[in-house]
């Protein structure tokens, strides 16, 4: 989820995703929602890591990374590790990095100074070899739909964006009978007989 949310909001991704054939493990940040801890970048991605071995251990592969905004940030991080072995990787409204988020968010002030997390999206694709969804909401007012379109050129391994033109930050479409849920699952982690073609 983002940086203003909680995995308890998150009920979306189940709705959408268990009726294709999915389980659904919805994590908690440390230092939100109900869970104790100090949120930093190495924080996040390190409890990622965690969850993800986890997640797999106990339910085995295919394992498809999502995150959303902030969210994005850490799954693109922990997918970079290559211990996790994702299968796929789903980043909804993703940014390209923060410290150049920051300095567009704040053109007056020299925030690249003081940004202590990078959240360096690119790097973190760049060590991933696995399919990339990305989903960017044209209205966005949060994170500019330019820095996702610049992640998503930045990537050079297979990759697939959906754009949702009059969606903003926390409207794109999340209904879960919409078809694109499926399209993206499909892209990540194609069916064996399509994977075997």
């Amino acid at each position: 989820h983002g940086n203003a949310g909680s995995a308890a909001d998150r009920f979306c991704y189940p709705q959408a995703l268990e009726p294709l054939g999915w389980r659904v493990v919805l994590a908690e940040y440390p230092g939100y929602g109900a869970r104790v801890g100090r949120p930093s970048e190495h924080t996040l991605v390190e409890d990622g890591i965690a969850t993800a071995l986890a997640a797999r251990e106990a339910f085995g592969t295919p394992l498809v990374l999502w995150g959303e905004s902030l969210g994005a940030a850490v799954a693109a991080g922990v997918a970079a590790h290559s211990e996790v072995a994702a299968t796929g990787l789903v980043l909804v409204t993703p940014w390209h990095d923060l410290p150049a988020l920051a300095a567009h968010l704040y053109p007056f002030l020299p925030v690249r100074l003081f940004v202590r997390d990078r959240f360096d999206n690119a790097a973190a694709l760049s060590a991933f070899q696995g399919p990339v969804a990305m989903v960017m909401a044209e209205q966005d007012e949060i994170i500019p739909p330019a820095h996702t379109q610049k992640l998503y050129e930045s990537r050079n391994g297979p990759k697939r964006l959906w754009v949702f033109p009059y969606a903003g930050h926390n409207s794109w479409p999340s209904h879960p009978a919409l078809p694109w849920w499926q399209e993206v699952m499909d892209f990540v982690a194609p069916p064996p007989a399509e994977a075997d073609r």
